[in-house]
């Protein structure tokens, strides 16, 4: 009976003048129009489906919304779209009665603009491993040299570094007026530090270290940074009040500390670091306080991000791993839906609406339910970090690559 309703709604539809074009999503966020949750569901080859939304009258939960194409209106899981109804479900169906209680309860609006489907596109220069800003118009990109954009259009590289930068690497930035870039050489300068503009000046502290991730408080009075000892051994040095040199904390961070994330007033603070046994995600309660191992894997782990409050953690790494804490890191659960690529950076929204990016150009984002799944991405390139100052403005940034999602 519903595949004989759905032929009346479909022979309806095509003698009206004023259709509802196919809106293609991409995401769960892009299906919740006027307070009503919604998933992107019959995606194909392509990553792309159409929106469905909640709906307790169906027995699947969900009801394809008016922009969904054929299936307009009708139960998800009712209706199998691609078998035409046969002369004996026709014989059998009171098209108007059926009709109406396919549609009466839909209630659905059409999304504010059919018309945007977001995707990755690559944007210039192409050159930089590490992107990130304190908004959409103070935007940092690091690869030979420092770059800064105000517009997102134009990255005109900073007029000043001293001393000359040997291996850039990491990069932070707290403010306009306060930003730190890793230096991943040995000779003692550990990270720069630009107070406002494109000036940014080195900062000395222990030698001998290789330096790749670098992170502070919002009030920029504590900043750490990560990296392995030539000796041997991963370092979290701190610098205080933004005033004088990098210290060592004493940490033992295995053989390599490799990223560095927090809450920003450093009431949590999560480092990942790897070793011959796998990774670890190393955890601080306070800038002052001692970091110790929260969380460990066979496998490496790369990158780590956290929600403001710290309560929400992910952790990223070797094969695909995503691992998630809901409680400050005190128990971790591994997320499912990644492909088997490494994963270098992470990067959240919310504490639902995650990126990120990998080895092979791999893009993967987290959907409200919990599950991963990749996007289309414009470079087979390696991707190392992804950033973000809102939902509908994420970049991503590897060899050879500046990728934005729009």
């Amino acid at each position: 009976m519903i595949r004989a309703s759905l032929l009346l709604v479909l022979v309806a539809i095509s003698g009206c003048g004023d259709t509802i074009p196919t809106f293609r999503c991409s995401s769960d966020p892009q299906c919740s129009f006027k307070g009503k949750a919604g998933s992107c569901v019959d995606k194909g080859a392509d990553g792309r489906g159409v929106c469905a939304l909640s709906d307790g009258t169906c027995a699947s939960g969900l009801r394809y919304h008016e922009s969904a194409g054929p299936g307009a209106g009708l139960c998800l899981g009712e209706v199998d779209l691609a078998v035409p109804p046969s002369p004996s479900d026709m014989a059998a169906v009171d098209f108007a009665t059926t009709m109406v209680d396919d549609l009466a309860n839909a209630d659905l609006v059409p999304p504010p603009d059919l018309t945007v489907v977001r995707r990755w596109v690559s944007k210039s220069p192409p050159g930089g491993s590490y992107v990130g800003g304190s908004s959409s118009t103070n935007m940092f990109l690091v690869g030979t040299t420092i770059y800064r954009s105000t517009d997102q259009m134009s990255w005109p590289a900073t007029s000043s570094i001293s001393p000359a930068p040997t291996a850039l690497q990491g990069l932070w930035v707290g403010s306009p007026s306060n930003a730190y870039v890793a230096n991943g050489s040995t000779g003692g300068t550990v990270a720069y530090q630009s107070t406002g503009g494109n000036a940014w000046a080195g900062v000395t502290g222990p030698m001998n270290l290789v330096i790749n991730s670098v992170w502070g408080t919002s009030d920029g009075n504590a900043v750490f940074a990560t990296g392995t000892a030539l000796a041997g051994g991963g370092v979290i040095i701190k610098r205080t009040n933004n005033n004088g040199n990098f210290v060592d904390t004493g940490t033992s961070a295995r053989q390599r500390a490799v990223a560095i994330f927090g809450a920003p007033t450093g009431s949590y603070i999560f480092v990942a670091a790897n070793s011959a046994a796998g990774g670890a995600v190393l955890k601080a309660t306070s800038v002052t306080g001692a970091f110790t191992e929260a969380y460990t894997n066979s496998r490496e782990i790369y990158g780590v991000w956290c929600t403001s409050d710290g309560m929400d953690v992910y952790a990223v790494g070797g094969g695909g791993l995503v691992a998630h804490s809901t409680d400050g890191g005190m128990t971790w659960l591994a997320e499912s839906g990644t492909p088997n690529a490494d994963l270098f950076g992470v990067w959240g929204v919310s504490a639902s609406d995650v990126w990120a990016v990998g080895n092979n150009g791999v893009i993967v984002h987290r959907q409200p339910n919990g599950t991963w799944g990749s996007v289309a991405s414009p470079t087979s390139g390696q991707l190392t970090s992804v950033w973000a100052s809102s939902a509908t403005d994420v970049w991503a940034a590897g060899s050879n690559a500046l990728l934005h999602y729009e």
